[in-house]
């Protein structure tokens, strides 16, 4: 049965007649309640198929249900959730105002895209995906329609990307090199790169997904442990985290997103959890941990916010993304 998404999104768990999940748990005040999941196209109240897709299903089954298979990269444009799966060798868009759940693009022998693992939309609609076998990133019209390749032959894997859209840059994290690749999204020419294999300030060893939020970047280092925040030039500003096993230390950390007053949230896939930091790198609190239910992951991945501070974790290996939504602090 489908779930009321819109209503969701609007109204949380009371919409659905479910019992509320919120962190931290009473009787300090709420600052991050659960609001909804989804997995397929079951999970939307309508559907973008054809009418011949409808009958060919109906009729003989043999058409494939529309399904997250390894949900990763994530960006957030208006009402609409961009999903890069590589299992599925799909971008997928959820569509919370539409409530439709469909492919953007798919691969196919025209667009070839055996492990599509970064997406970022620009705000005129453009959508751009890194594909980490072909090594580039692909650029599309909002309708799907390619229309340029970047970076062809000169990343090592390109990975995570961000858009920062009151500049028009696109930031592109190349894992293998160790290094972020920005380019201009009007020209579509490279601009600068910053960053080098290494562990001091700037360096990055095997550095995966970042965000963008007010002209700061923040990219997520992960096998030196830590998140570094750069200014829009890419200048160095800033770190935190290490390896560990207490609060705030990380030990796979991969997705990051930024909410409107500056919240870092960093999912991390070997504690299966998600920990929230402040403008300044301290610990606020965590959540999650290893499971199938509401609010509990395995192995999260991806991190976007939106502009009403709804948060979406791609739960990888559960094959969903979960939403929550940031409540404030309060009276702090």
């Amino acid at each position: 049965m489908a779930l009321p998404l819109a209503a969701l999104l609007a109204g949380g768990l009371a919409a659905a007649g479910k019992v509320a999940l919120y962190w931290p748990a009473p009787p300090p005040d709420a600052r991050l309640a659960y609001v909804t999941q989804f997995r397929s196209e079951r999970d939307f109240a309508k559907s973008k198929r054809t009418l011949w897709q409808k009958i060919k299903r109906l009729l003989v089954g043999s058409e494939e249900l529309w399904a997250l298979r390894s949900p990763f990269g994530l960006d957030v444009f208006g009402e609409q959730l961009y999903i890069a799966d590589p299992e599925a060798r799909t971008i997928w868009v959820a569509d919370f105002k539409g409530e439709t759940f469909s492919p953007f693009v798919r691969s196919t022998g025209k667009v070839p895209l055996p492990s599509p693992i970064g997406v970022a939309v620009e705000s005129d609609g453009r959508v751009f995906v890194s594909d980490s076998q072909r090594n580039a990133v692909f650029v599309f019209s909002p309708k799907g329609t390619l229309l340029a390749t970047l970076g062809a032959g000169k990343f090592g894997r390109p990975t995570g990307l961000a858009v920062d859209r009151q500049r028009h840059w696109l930031y592109a994290v190349d894992t293998v090199r160790g290094e972020v690749v920005v380019f201009s999204t009007s020209t579509l020419k490279e601009v600068r790169r910053f960053g080098k294999i290494g562990e001091g300030p700037g360096e990055f060893n095997l550095p995966v997904h970042l965000a963008v939020r007010a002209g700061i970047v923040y990219i997520v280092d992960t096998m030196n442990f830590r998140v570094q925040v750069f200014n829009a030039e890419g200048e160095f500003v800033g770190l935190f985290g290490q390896m560990g096993d207490g609060p705030g230390d990380f030990a796979r950390p991969k997705g990051i997103g930024v909410d409107s007053e500056g919240n870092i949230y960093v999912a991390d896939a070997l504690f299966d959890n998600v920990q929230i930091f402040d403008r300044l790198g301290r610990l606020l609190m965590s959540f999650g941990n290893l499971g199938e239910r509401e609010g509990q992951f395995w192995l999260p991945a991806g991190v976007a916010v939106d502009s009403r501070n709804r948060v979406y974790i791609a739960d990888s290996a559960n094959r969903r993304i979960q939403v929550f939504q940031y409540l404030g602090r309060g009276g702090d």
